[in-house]
């Protein structure tokens, strides 16, 4: 058998990309496009297991190890339960990715083991093979994410304070409806290990159905919200406790959504 390394690499990387990109947008998780590159390089390199001689869970379970590390590498590792659900998509892209390519019968120009892919000599061009999964997942993503849409409360959010930017994962909560009882503005709850502060602040007394107290509230310069635009008259407390939704930094108010 004759493999053309230059093909191995180049195809595994694209497939990589390509379910890396497509795990970030269905997540919604705020990563650079050079993390999702290095991920994706990272995962070619578990081609060279295919040149080791190793039972066949072992090489199941090198598989899983790799993909592991492509998540982590990409995403960040943020706590378990997150990565597990980084891991869980991008397993669930790449059988449907399996799927597809051997609907395309793509076995006629390549041979493959899972989605390590290598020329056998019969002819299909490469590039057709690229243009019809980058456009399969393209109207897949679009499909779920509007079904997504449709009954998440996940947003990107973006504070902007002391002439910095903060890019944060947000969730609506309905049981948020906090604010401050001088000017009515909506509180936002953010994550307390995130690693923001304003010299300009005001303290707001609160009571819920748990407890009761005072909360330590920044005012901002502003704050970007997805599907919304940008507000102004909003204020930021930290949380007491770490916020308890996995990859979420911000808890953002239902009054917002009321008002639109």
């Amino acid at each position: 058998m004759k493999i053309y390394l230059d093909y191995v690499f180049f195809i595994n990387f694209i497939f990589d990309f390509i379910l890396l990109f497509t795990t970030k947008v269905l997540l919604k998780r705020n990563v650079k496009i050079k993390r999702i590159i290095l991920g994706s390089f990272i995962g070619t390199f578990s081609i060279f297991i295919l040149f080791i001689s190793m039972p066949s869970f072992i090489f199941f379970l090198s598989k899983m190890f790799f993909g592991l590390i492509m998540v982590i590498i990409t995403f960040k590792f943020k706590d378990i339960k997150y990565t597990l659900n980084n891991f869980f998509y991008l397993m669930i892209l790449s059988i449907i990715l399996g799927g597809f390519l051997y609907f395309l019968n793509i076995e006629a120009g390549y041979e493959h083991v899972g989605l390590i892919f290598y020329k056998t000599g019969k002819t299909l061009d490469i590039f057709i093979l690229l243009l019809l999964s980058i456009l399969f997942f393209i109207i897949f993503t679009k499909k779920i994410k509007k079904y997504k849409n449709k009954i998440s409360c996940y947003k990107t959010v973006k504070i902007f304070l002391n002439n910095k930017t903060y890019l944060l994962n947000g969730y609506i909560d309905t049981g948020n409806n906090l604010v401050d009882p001088y000017f009515n503005k909506p509180i936002l709850i953010i994550n307390k290990n995130i690693d923001i502060f304003s010299k300009r602040f005001i303290f707001v007394p609160y009571n819920s159905l748990n407890n009761k107290g005072i909360l330590k509230c920044f005012i901002i310069d502003k704050v970007f919200i997805e599907d919304i635009g940008y507000l102004k008259n909003v204020l930021i407390a930290k949380s007491n406790d770490k916020l308890s939704l996995s990859g979420v930094d911000i808890i953002l108010n239902n009054k917002i959504m009321e008002e639109l």
